[in-house]
């Protein structure tokens, strides 16, 4: 019996010493915009509102707040240590804040430089070189369906970042979704664990076999994960993209002439893309603008606004001044009551002059009738 207490001892010691060695590799991620980023986000988040493009203009908003951030995994490529996350966790930012919350206090990497994205959905962030966490390996092999997958991150409990350990399986192995693979597993992707990994177990411990993004919409109880094969691309030299630039590119798509273009996408784009709201917003450039419709349609609004302000003010002078709304009715009145005695009169010298036609008539018949005899 004393046997089996020390094994149940021994399973614990080890399984807390995983859990500890995880929390070397999976960190909390949150971005860190300049006053110029966020200022210039915050113009696009009022104008998506304007548009009436109501979550995307809170999803942007959403991911400026403080408390906005996303879970990672900690991996080697040659003689650097990166971290791998979600795209939407980073957004448009050049800049992240890195935590690895250990047993023993926190370690924490601020202002680490966004390399940039995948051009999908997951992001690549450069860690300084005097990082002394554990990077996990990557998988060579990929989980087929039915294996046995854990699931690390940061889900929000209670508006704190808490640390899970979660184990579930694959669902489907190769999921393809909007022009993308993933990986299908039972492990529900929780606000705060998206982009941190999915794994699985082998002798020599965990190895990330790919990165959580998001829940399945629709579907309770599933999660998606970017497989192993799409992180080792994008540390391998797959170009990389820096959405911060997305910014620079958009100054030329201010106001109304972006909300009339971003307003003609086809719904499913709009809709695919509202956790990056400016992906959608890129799309419009290929939208040309003639510059005499432009005009045109500017001068239109002018002429439009014009007349209807001409026609407002009246009301609104009216409505200021009794005294006007009061003597406005009296000379409409005044003007029906002459035009009733125009036409009364008219009247009644049209009758006047048909009664003397018909006296004269019968004059004249009397005169005839009397030459005759």
């Amino acid at each position: 019996m004393k046997k089996v207490y020390l094994i149940a001892i021994m399973l614990a010691v080890v399984t807390a010493s995983g859990a500890q060695g995880l929390r070397q590799s999976v960190c909390f991620v949150r971005p860190q915009y300049t006053e110029a980023e966020r200022n210039e986000l915050m113009n696009y988040v009022l104008w998506l509102g304007r548009a009436r493009h109501i979550n995307e203009s809170r999803y942007l908003r959403h991911n400026l707040l403080p408390d906005w951030y996303g879970s990672g995994v900690l991996v080697r490529h040659g003689e650097q240590l990166y971290v791998i996350t979600s795209r939407h966790t980073i957004g448009y930012a050049t800049k992240a804040k890195v935590v690895f919350y250990l047993h023993e206090g926190n370690v924490v990497y601020d202002n680490c430089p966004v390399l940039g994205t995948d051009g999908a959905l997951l992001t690549l962030i450069q860690m300084p070189a005097d990082c002394a966490q554990h990077p996990l390996p990557i998988a060579t092999t990929l989980p087929e369906d039915g294996d046995d997958i854990s699931v690390a991150g940061f889900p929000m409990l209670e508006d704190n970042a808490t640390w899970q350990l979660a184990k579930g399986s694959v669902g489907n192995a190769w999921l393809e979704f909007n022009g993308l693979a993933f990986i299908q597993h039972s492990v529900v992707i929780d606000y705060g664990a998206a982009g941190g990994p999915m794994l699985t177990k082998n002798d020599n411990g965990y190895q990330v076999a790919g990165v959580n993004v998001s829940r399945l919409a629709g579907r309770e109880g599933i999660g998606l994960a970017i497989p192993a094969d799409s992180l080792n691309r994008m540390l391998d030299g797959h170009p990389l993209k820096m959405d911060a630039n997305s910014l620079h590119e958009l100054e030329e798509f201010k106001g109304w002439d972006w909300v009339n273009h971003h307003a003609k996408l086809p719904d499913s784009i709009r809709h695919a893309s509202f956790n990056m709201p400016l992906d959608a917003i890129l799309l419009t450039k290929d939208l040309k603008i003639d510059k005499k419709k432009k005009n045109d349609r500017q001068d239109s609004k002018k002429n439009d606004k014009k007349a209807e302000k001409e026609q407002q003010k009246p009301k609104t002078d009216k409505a200021d001044n009794g005294k006007s709304v009061k003597e406005a009715k009296a000379n409409e009145k005044n003007k029906a009551d002459a035009k009733k005695k125009a036409d009364a009169k008219k009247k009644a010298d049209a009758k006047k002059k048909a009664d003397a036609k018909k006296k004269a008539d019968a004059k004249k018949k009397a005169a005839a009738k009397k030459k005759k005899k």
